[in-house]
């Protein structure tokens, strides 16, 4: 026992040392420029919008609401990191460097020590201390879980040093996130609900297995049902003398609830609006959290589980875990089988939402990341000696962890780098989903628009292009298929842009991902071979309409330097290679662009129409609505409309009851109404593009906006954007 707890202590230093060795030197992706933001935000300005933020222009995962952009992450961690940083800011006078890092350029791997050269110490010391040292403290506490089941000390080194440095635990404790953190939470929690059943002061550690738990999840809401799971087992081991577990499980709730009233002023928290996403230039889907479920579940599992993005793929010692966990559950008299039947059921829980409810493996990053929440619950029971009873098993766990330290270790020079595991299953249904290498016959056979397009410094051919249709309108997807042509290995990484514009030259919807991103990063691409890649793009459901939309693409740099672009056949603006101009047809209906857009199922704006998209300084901008009453109300609402320059500040406004006769809504028919809200812009508005919002309250605040499915959408709508122009 002695022995074991002095090793505990090394445990964390060698992890500390090697995490504080290996950490990286600046921001590298969407995930980490809208947290970050936040927190700038917060500490230099005393807010949760960032629209006025170096670093919120890099990011996509944000929400636009009541006007203003916010981060759309969870706010806890946020809040807490907010505090390391008016330490680092207002005590040694450290800022963010917006600058980025691309491990796949940078000759040291934006490894902070390993290259003399200056560093964003601000980041590196945030995500050393919030993500880091957290990760060695959990290793340290999984060392000493180990001595539960009585494995020996060489074993109990040998799976902490494989749970550490061959799973997704050692990249991402590298880099900012959430997921470790969370991580650290559920373990620790788990831990401490252990030893209250045979401490003399359980209470104190039932309420920190409540506490951590409970902090855990608002880090990462999607592992929700650890806590009730938690709990349970909590109530079936200590009855009634549980409650500590409940008082110190409420804190994190009630505090993630009071960021979310001071940032939005509800306690939902930003990523739960799914109207948030809809505002020019998003490219998430206006759902929760900006993701939806995969059309094929089952490959889309299959992938995820074992195939190109399989966190199985990626860490196959996994299974040793998993086949352990299986273990314990089928001994009913294990001293943890609670524990065991808590963890697998939640694990399952966790994986069904991930398989059901989103789409993108957890975008451009280094393997299925959502899962490493509940990567050390699962290497608990391989704690298990009698694993290690023969030579044969002993041989398995060792190759296994073999292979999981090699990928893990390849991981980490880029974890928010999109990377195919060294093994992997492939079928040829699976096949069929991933960019396919086609001959130059096979795409002459296709309907495809042919190109000769390249980009400065890559080494790769822009063949041609398809569309799934020619005339659309608002609210349809625009499928954009490019085909690529390798030209040498590909060492160096881009990222690509699709751009639906419209005929004022505004953003009508927009595509920004890393080239290969989704199924196969470029360093796979076979010289000669041609790929397939296919996206989608969705038009806003209030686009204007009769348009046109045109289609462009173009490729970047991380630091946002477009590539310069060459071709014989295509004209070129901006190095973007304009690919077809699309009709963009109004929906069917009798009023001018005819839109459904439900307020609190009181009434709905069935359509809208505007006196000129493009307008001057001090003049006035007409924007016509047409209402529809879905009941005899009894109460009177007012509109709102507001238009908005891009930081979300209102230029001009319109705000009351409708222009309609009756004017109160109260006294309204089931009849359409219409009326026009004048909105005179200033004499010294500059030029730009600018956004018309709207809404409609009432004496007890804001009506809701609901989806036809029934969830929330927020309770403010851009409808269109207009350009302000000198002169026409």
């Amino acid at each position: 026992m002695g022995k074991r707890r002095d090793l505990t202590l090394g445990v964390v230093i060698v992890f500390a040392a090697l995490w504080a060795l290996l950490t990286h030197t600046h921001i590298d992706s969407w995930n980490e420029f809208s947290r970050l933001a936040a927190v700038e935000a917060l500490v230099e300005r005393g807010t949760w919008i960032i629209d006025d933020t170096a670093l919120s222009q890099s990011t996509g995962d944000k929400v636009f609401l009541n006007g203003h952009f916010y981060s759309d992450k969870p706010p806890t961690l946020t809040f807490i990191a907010s505090g390391v940083y008016a330490v680092l800011h207002h005590g040694l006078g450290l800022t963010f460097d917006a600058t980025e890092c691309d491990p796949k350029a940078d000759t040291c791997y934006c490894f902070a020590f390993q290259c003399p050269r200056p560093f964003d110490l601000a980041y590196y010391l945030i995500t050393l201390i919030l993500v880091g040292l957290p990760s060695a403290l959990m290793l340290a506490f999984f060392y000493r879980s180990t001595e539960l089941f009585g494995l020996s000390n060489i074993w109990a080194l040998l799976l902490t040093g494989v749970l550490g440095s061959g799973t997704l635990i050692l990249p991402y404790s590298l880099v900012l996130n959430n997921h470790v953190p969370a991580a650290v939470c559920l373990f620790v929690g788990l831990y401490a609900l252990i030893h209250a059943r045979s401490s003399s002061v359980s209470a104190r550690w039932l309420a920190l297995a409540g506490s951590i738990t409970s902090l855990g999840v608002s880090f990462e809401f999607n592992v929700a049902p650890f806590l009730i799971l938690v709990f349970i087992v909590a109530w079936w081991h200590h009855r009634r003398r549980a409650w500590p577990f409940i008082a110190g499980a409420v804190w994190p709730v009630l505090l993630t609830m009071a960021l979310d009233w001071w940032m939005l002023g509800s306690i939902l928290p930003p990523q739960l609006f799914p109207g948030g996403y809809n505002y020019p230039g998003s490219t998430l889907y206006t759902t929760p959290g900006g993701t939806r479920g995969s059309p094929d579940v089952l490959m889309y599992g299959f992938r995820m589980l074992v195939g190109d993005h399989g966190v199985f793929a990626f860490s196959p010692v996994l299974l040793w875990a998993l086949v352990a966990l299986g273990l314990a559950i089928r001994q009913r008299n294990h001293r943890l089988w609670w524990e065991a039947a808590a963890v697998g059921l939640a694990s399952l829980f966790v994986t069904v939402y991930i398989l059901f409810f989103t789409d993108n493996f957890g975008g451009g990053a280094f393997g299925p990341r959502w899962f490493i929440t509940i990567t050390p619950l699962l290497f608990l029971f391989a704690a298990e000696p009698m694993l290690y009873s023969t030579a044969r098993r002993k041989l398995i766990f060792i190759v296994l962890s073999a292979f999981s330290v090699i990928s893990a270790w390849q991981g980490a020079s880029g974890p928010w780098h999109s990377t195919l595991p060294l093994l992997r299953l492939e079928t040829s249904a699976a096949a069929s989903v991933w960019p396919q290498p086609l001959s130059a016959p096979e795409l002459a056979e296709r309907s495809v628009h042919p190109l000769d397009v390249t980009f400065e410094g890559i080494r790769a051919r822009l063949r041609g292009y398809s569309l799934n249709a020619d005339t659309v309108r608002p609210g349809d997807p625009v499928t954009v298929t490019l085909y690529w042509q390798a030209l040498a290995p590909m060492s160096d990484s881009a990222s690509l842009f699709i751009h639906l514009v419209n005929s004022i030259d505004a953003l009508s919807a927009q595509r920004d991902v890393a080239l290969g991103l989704r199924d196969l990063p470029t360093t796979h691409w076979k010289p000669g071979a041609i790929y397939a890649d296919a996206h989608r793009l969705d038009l806003p459901e209030t686009a204007y309409a009769p348009d046109t939309v045109l289609v462009q693409v173009g490729l970047y740099r991380a630091e946002g330097a477009r590539l310069a672009a060459r071709s014989a056949e295509a004209p070129l603006t901006d190095s973007a290679v304009k690919l077809a101009l699309l009709e963009l047809v109004p929906r069917p209906g009798s009023v001018p662009n005819p839109a459904w857009l439900n307020f609190g199922n009181q009434l709905a704006l069935a359509g809208y129409d505007l006196n000129n998209r493009v307008i001057r300084p001090g003049e006035t901008l007409s924007v016509t609505l047409y209402w529809q009453s879905l009941a005899l109300m009894q109460k009177d609402y007012a509109v709102f409309a507001h238009l908005t320059d891009d930081r979300g500040n209102v230029v001009a406004a319109d705000d009351g009851l409708p222009y309609t006769q009756p004017k109160r809504t109260s006294r309204w028919t089931l009849q359409v109404m219409q009326e026009t809200r004048p909105l005179k812009l200033p004499a010294d508005a500059p030029t730009g593009f600018y956004q018309v919002t709207l809404g409609v309250f009432g004496d007890e605040g804001r009506l809701p906006i609901v989806a036809p499915a029934g969830h929330y959408l927020g309770e403010e709508w851009t409808l269109v954007q207009v350009r302000v122009n000198s002169d026409r």
